[in-house]
């Protein structure tokens, strides 16, 4: 079936779709403006969503309280070597070896 024969097929009573409104004709190099939408909203659907249960539920802590102070930040980490040994000695999974050690070992 051709196209005329497919146009000549719809009744002349009936409106095409296209004619029943004005068609927006986009001119290249120009901003296409989409009502209702501005740069705000665009921005705003792309970021994550909260679920309104979880909001103001925990107390804000920072994450990294000593980051850029050099001798806070070696502090921490000592500190933090001791609690991961301390627990690990607790847990079982750490213990000191009784037999001979690498260096001795390289001596014989």
């Amino acid at each position: 079936m051709s196209l005329d024969d497919i146009l000549l097929s719809i009744p002349v009573d009936i409106p095409l779709p296209s004619t029943c409104m004005e068609v927006t004709k986009i001119k290249m190099g120009q901003m296409i403006k989409i009502p209702g939408v501005t740069e705000k909203t665009w921005f705003l659907n792309s970021l994550p969503r909260i679920p309104a249960d979880d909001k103001g539920k925990e107390i804000l802590v920072e994450k990294d309280p000593v980051k850029g102070n050099p001798a806070a930040e070696h502090y921490s980490l000592i500190c933090a070597d001791i609690d991961l040994f301390s627990a690990l000695h607790l847990h079982g999974s750490y213990e000191d070896q009784d037999g001979p050690n690498d260096q001795d070992s390289r001596r014989n």
